[in-house]
């Protein structure tokens, strides 16, 4: 993912002055990006899907790190419009406590957000984001014009034939949707269905402007059949070959 496994090989290589690392981790940062800069709304909003996201605008520092050492296939001005875009649409949506503290949830303290090993310094991974903070004054990432993001360019569809994900951009509303077929966090050890639904990999649809809905409630952007007070939960993806 941006924030971890993309990030750290990067930062390290670059920060180190290795550059055979940099070059080999560089070109697994730019091919992650080339799809990842699609998966941002026109307001900023990153797509709300998988784990940890009380980590926030930490979803954007792969952006910034792929424009510091120029492995990423955006422009700067395409970089920074993603990069403030994200900061920009948490603060204005409430996530400072009135202390000025980051809290635990999305905009502000929510509680299906979360995850158990979820703890009150977990936002401040949301810090990720300020690896832009290493490029100098005269980047071209502060110096170019904001440039519009991928979604406000133009309708797109990519296939993201690895994790089996669909991602669908439309510029009209500024959405970004992921159709799921490849994600069903059933675990190797509980077969063909799991032991229980989990809104943060299992529904068969996402994007930039739904969220997770607590376990207790009627799950959105999905399909279930109730028997006896009790949902279906999805079931394990087989992929089959095409073409």
């Amino acid at each position: 993912n941006g924030w971890a496994l993309h990030l750290y090989p990067v930062l390290d290589a670059h920060l180190g002055g290795d550059a055979g690392a940099l070059a080999r981790y560089g070109e697994r940062l730019r091919a992650h990006l080339d799809g990842f800069a699609l998966m941002s709304g026109a307001d900023g909003a990153p797509l709300h899907f998988g784990r940890s996201l009380t980590y926030r605008f930490a979803a954007s520092s792969a952006v910034a790190l792929g424009a510091l050492t120029g492995h990423t296939p955006l422009t700067p001005g395409a970089s920074r419009r993603l990069v403030s875009g994200s900061l920009r649409y948490f603060v204005d949506r409430g996530a400072l406590t009135d202390e000025g503290l980051l809290s635990l949830g999305w905009y502000g303290p929510h509680e299906a957000t979360l995850q158990e090993y979820s703890g009150p310094g977990s936002p401040y991974w949301a810090s990720k984001a300020f690896v832009s903070l290493l490029a100098p004054a005269d980047h071209p990432l502060w110096t170019a014009t904001e440039e519009p993001a991928p979604v406000e360019e133009g309708d797109r569809v990519l296939a993201l034939t690895a994790p089996g994900l669909l991602v669908q951009a439309t510029r009209g509303d500024g959405i970004v949707r992921l159709h799921n077929h490849g994600s069903d966090h059933v675990r190797p050890h509980e077969g063909e269905s799991a032991a229980e639904d989990d809104p943060h990999y299992g529904r068969q649809a996402y994007s930039t402007r739904t969220g997770p809905t607590a376990r207790e409630n009627v799950a959105d952007n999905h399909l279930s059949v109730e028997v006896n007070g009790r949902s279906s939960v999805r079931r394990r993806i087989h992929p089959l070959g095409a073409g």
